[in-house]
């Protein structure tokens, strides 16, 4: 017989514990992160509940909505707890309810929502990669090496389609098929078997808004794509705005996701949903993510649409995307698509308070995570950016180490190439300039990094006042509050600074830095674009 379903009078606590010991409460109105490589209990208090059973509803197996019994605590006959596996990846909802002999009774809270992050994401470290300069595949697997020497352990790679007349990666003619220019479907293979091999997951950036205009989409679906009767051949153009211009892509042509026809509106869903399936199962296969393109301009029904779906079929794969907005936005896309890292815009803040208060938005959103890097593909170089090649050091250790356990690195940085790397190309392997070289660097920092937990979290730090503002220093610390890091960088590129602090130090890691204890405490001297790490 079916019971009645009512409300119960009282809302029900839920609470996740992992395997050390540490408690969450879940409350409705917020998302909450778990990682996926940790095991968690889920502990109900649901009152005057001593007469019946209580069960968890959700999505636990990664799919459907199923109901999973609880067993009654031992020392508390109100208290349950759900000890089943959780999903390693993906974005999962529970709620609960009490069985009675007379009804169920449901948590009035209603469901949860916890995005279950892969596990890679809490020490990640990716190193941005540009096909175009980088000849065929046997020359990438070469390159691995130099890689994974420097500590990263994801690779993003810009999109592999075969580009149409531009060579520009973004402009797909194909959404399949690789670029002749990088190898063959078994060398392809090779690279990612060798990736695997090496554990550095793949990142595949996904374009789901537009094609190039002489795509197989444009070219035989023509009415697949927006109109715009100014237009010899009547599609429209994607494009961005430049301050207060709007640039026009003249290469790009925007799929027409409102296709006023109800079944040609789902072929064109179904087959970029399809696209994007055919690069996550790629990426599934390394432990990696997907990345997506400029989803600030994407179709909101669409991308909702199809990234339910691509939960349910590869659950373990990462969401990176490219989404700029305001904070509102950017929280409200989180929760709805189950987003697990956004591109962070660091390299903007050229200036050091500004970058401060930066950093500071970022640890005060938990519930959001960024990867930071210097620059972009998309962005200029260093050099250009901030004066001098120099400041790749002290731009990549507050990335690294300043964050919440996610950064990265565009190809090319290490060697302080002077301009930004044409990613618009398809010339074979480039020879860099290669006058610097801050692979030894970007190897210190990122063993730290990856070595030191107190990297990995947000809110865990305090930003200090120096007496110039050239340099950026601030204090981590550990969980529980018996450890600390103090972490010093200068920005200054042509002089030495100095900071002092009241406690006495241990130089835990240092680029051109130099540490006095004294009485007092420490003197720390920072050489132009040096940086420092003191266990205090």
């Amino acid at each position: 017989m079916k019971l009645p379903a009512r409300r119960h009078s009282s809302p029900f606590g839920m609470t996740i514990i992992d395997t050390r010991g540490d408690e969450r409460r879940l409350t409705a109105d917020k998302l909450f992160r778990i990682r996926g490589d940790k095991d968690y209990t889920i502990r109900i208090d649901a009152p005057d509940s001593s007469g019946g059973k209580v069960y968890l509803r959700g999505n636990l197996e990664g799919g459907d909505f199923e109901t999973f019994p609880m067993i009654r605590c031992s020392d508390n006959p109100n208290c349950w707890r759900f000890e089943g596996n959780l999903p390693r990846g993906g974005f999962i909802k529970i709620t609960s309810f009490l069985e009675t002999e007379k009804a169920r009774y449901w948590d009035p809270v209603g469901y949860r929502e916890i995005l279950v992050d892969p596990p890679l994401m809490n020490n990640l470290r990716m190193y941005s990669f540009i096909p175009g300069v980088s000849g065929r595949f046997e020359h990438w697997i070469r390159d691995l090496d130099h890689i994974t020497e420097m500590g990263f352990n994801a690779l993003h790679l810009l999109p592999l389609t075969e580009m149409g007349y531009t060579r520009s990666p973004y402009a797909a003619r194909d959404l399949y098929r690789i670029d002749r220019a990088y190898g063959s479907k078994e060398d392809f293979e090779l690279f990612i078997r060798t990736c695997i091999k090496k554990e550095l997951a793949l990142c595949f950036d996904v374009v789901l808004n537009h094609v190039s205009c002489d795509s197989d989409l444009a070219v035989n679906r023509a009415h697949w794509i927006q109109g715009d009767p100014r237009r010899k051949d009547g599609m429209k153009r994607a494009g961005c705005w430049h301050g207060g211009d709007w640039i026009s892509w003249e290469e790009l042509v925007l799929i027409d996701y409102d296709h006023p026809d109800p079944k040609t509106r789902r072929e064109i869903w179904e087959t970029m949903r399809d696209y994007l399936f055919y690069w996550a199962a790629l990426a599934e296969r390394t432990g990696g993510f997907i990345r997506l393109d400029n989803l600030h301009s994407s179709h909101q029904g669409f991308i909702a649409w199809a990234l339910d779906d691509l939960r349910r079929e590869y659950p373990g794969v990462g969401i990176f995307s490219e989404f700029f907005h305001s904070e509102e936005e950017l929280q409200r896309g989180v929760k709805a698509w189950g987003l697990n890292l956004l591109l962070a815009n660091s390299w903007e803040y050229s200036f050091v308070p500004p970058l401060r208060e930066y950093l500071k938005s970022i640890h005060a959103m938990p519930e959001l995570r960024y990867l930071l890097m210097p620059t972009t593909h998309d962005t200029e170089s260093v050099r250009r950016l901030f004066g001098e090649s120099g400041s790749v050091v002290p731009r990549y250790f507050v990335c690294a180490l300043m964050g919440s356990g996610q950064t990265g690195l565009t190809m090319g940085t290490e060697w302080g190439e002077p301009e930004k790397i044409d990613f618009i190309n398809r010339s074979g392997r480039v020879r860099f300039i290669r006058e610097w070289d801050f692979s030894e660097a970007i190897k210190k920092i990122n063993t730290l990094q990856q070595n030191h937990d107190i990297f990995h979290r947000t809110g865990n730090i305090e930003f200090l006042n120096p007496s110039t503002d050239s340099i950026l220093v601030c204090r981590r610390s550990t969980k529980n509050g018996k450890g600390e890091l103090l972490l010093a960088a200068n920005f200054d590129t042509r002089n030495k600074k100095e900071y002092h602090y009241h406690q006495k130090g241990n130089l835990l890691m240092e680029q051109g830095a130099v540490l006095e204890n004294t009485e007092w405490g420490c003197r720390v001297e920072l050489a132009p674009c040096g940086v420092a790490v003191l266990e205090i």
